[in-house]
């Protein structure tokens, strides 16, 4: 019977293999342990396995995959001498779980469907896991897929293909496809964070540093190419968005060839919106979209009445109250007292309404937010009542499930101070003008998403 070497030169303390106790279950795969028997048959063992001491037992922390190779030699028929073994130090086992991860996380791929098991069995928050990758470098885990995987169902597929995401009443922006989709809009270099102060949502040194993040809310772009190519009647259909903020509802309307009406309180935001289309124009991406996007500076309250166009489609991103606060200038609804927003909010909508063609859609994105007592306030319910008061019909109501990102290290402080639940998902609130009998006539096919 052929030994397997064991190179042990600075006398380490070693144990039969068959000890070291499994730490990690099914977290990491066993890809490329064939070349890794190949290696240790060549050169024998010469790196000693690290492992932690727990009363009598010895757990290894890497070395998994070394103990799954030689279990394969040894079934081949080769001897395998006892193996040298580092101790670390860990006060617990989450501690050591926390170690596993930092030590395996370069060398290993993580099997998604393992990862809530082990966080669960050793405790460990995903606040634990951020901590992690901004203090020891280690590379990001992907929470967002790991706790919404792709949809694995065939049908499941052939709607995402058919439609861009499947039209239900869950959109999923957490999705790999989503995120590439995401990617794509992104690059090529559509900036609607520019114009605003960072951090309006008021995030902590720690989380902003821990997870690169701005801080101030921007507007996904696969949401905009989705709601246009859905509820758009045909190509050169109008859009009016009473609540512009930053350059992408309009940059992309103007990219799927439809005509987009911004009307934005700020002139600096306004500015840089028309910044970043020069850039886009330059470089070559939207050329000739001068004629299809326009930003008009001004109070939607004086300047939608002011329209003389009708369009076909209302779509926005009101401010949510007080969430962000954009400036101090008096008509900014995002400073008012909560009596002055509701009014001056219901305004805006109806006046948006009045501009908006019989037998088509309107879409307004929301979310609640909590008052100074932590009192939800209800800006979803406000917006379906003002939408019914301008004679529209509540027509589709869709949650959109967002990225996890930071939010993970807010949701256990959180619900431990006060039992507030983590909010993860924003409102689609979609209306609708007219007979709706006509809207199969009126939208006869889907207008497909672009790959250019």
């Amino acid at each position: 019977m052929t030994a397997i070497k064991v190179h042990n030169p600075g006398k380490l303390p070693t144990v039969p293999y068959q000890e070291l106790q499994d730490f990690q279950g099914g977290l990491y795969d066993y890809s490329g342990v064939e070349a890794l028997v190949k290696s240790i048959q060549e050169k024998g063992i010469f790196l000693p396995k690290f492992a932690w001491r727990s009363g009598k037992k010895i757990y290894v922390i890497d070395g998994h995959k070394t103990k799954r190779a030689l279990e394969l030699l040894e079934e081949r028929g080769f001897e395998i001498p006892e193996i040298p073994y580092a101790e670390i130090y860990a006060t617990s086992k989450k501690d050591a779980a926390e170690k596993l991860l930092i030590i395996n996380s370069k060398y290993g791929k993580l099997q998604a469907d393992e990862v809530p098991h082990f966080l669960n069995t050793y405790e460990i928050q995903t606040e634990d896991l951020v901590a992690l990758e901004e203090v020891l470098a280690i590379p990001p885990f992907d929470l967002d897929a790991i706790i919404s995987p792709p949809d694995p169902t065939e049908k499941g597929k052939k709607l995402q293909e058919e439609f861009g995401a499947p039209p239900f009443t869950i959109m999923d922006a957490k999705q790999g496809y989503w995120q590439e989709r995401k990617a794509l809009w992104l690059g090529l270099g559509i900036r609607s964070e520019v114009g605003r102060e960072s951090n309006l949502l008021g995030f902590s040194k720690q989380i902003t540093e821990a997870q690169g993040l701005d801080g101030t809310s921007i507007f996904d772009p696969v949401l905009c190419e989705l709601m246009y190519s859905w509820y758009l009647p045909r190509q050169d259909a109008k859009v009016l968005d009473p609540f512009a903020g930053g350059s992408v509802r309009g940059i992309i309307a103007a990219k799927l060839g439809f005509q987009y009406k911004g009307v934005e309180l700020r002139e600096e935001q306004v500015e840089a919106n028309r910044a970043n289309l020069k850039e886009l124009q330059e470089s070559g991406v939207m050329e000739g979209a001068n004629e299809k996007l326009t930003w008009i500076t001004g109070d939607s309250l004086d300047e939608v009445p002011k329209l003389k166009d009708k369009f076909d489609l209302v779509f926005t991103c009101p401010p949510y109250f007080d969430l962000e606060v954009y400036s101090d200038d008096p008509k900014d609804i995002s400073q008012m007292s909560f009596v002055e927003f509701e009014s001056v909010y219901r305004e805006i909508l109806r006046a948006s309404f009045d501009k908006l063609r019989d037998d088509r859609f309107a879409i307004i994105v929301i979310g609640n937010v909590r008052d100074k007592k932590g009192a939800i306030r209800d800006l979803v319910g406000l917006t379906i009542d003002a939408a019914k008061s301008s004679g529209l019909m509540f027509y589709n109501d869709v949650i959109l499930a967002t990225a996890i990102g930071s939010t993970s290290m807010r949701a256990r402080k959180f619900f431990l101070g006060g039992r507030k639940q983590a909010r993860i998902h924003q409102n689609i609130l979609i209306f609708y003008k007219g007979d709706p009998k006509k809207i199969k006539q009126n939208y006869p096919e889907i207008l497909t998403l672009r790959d250019e």
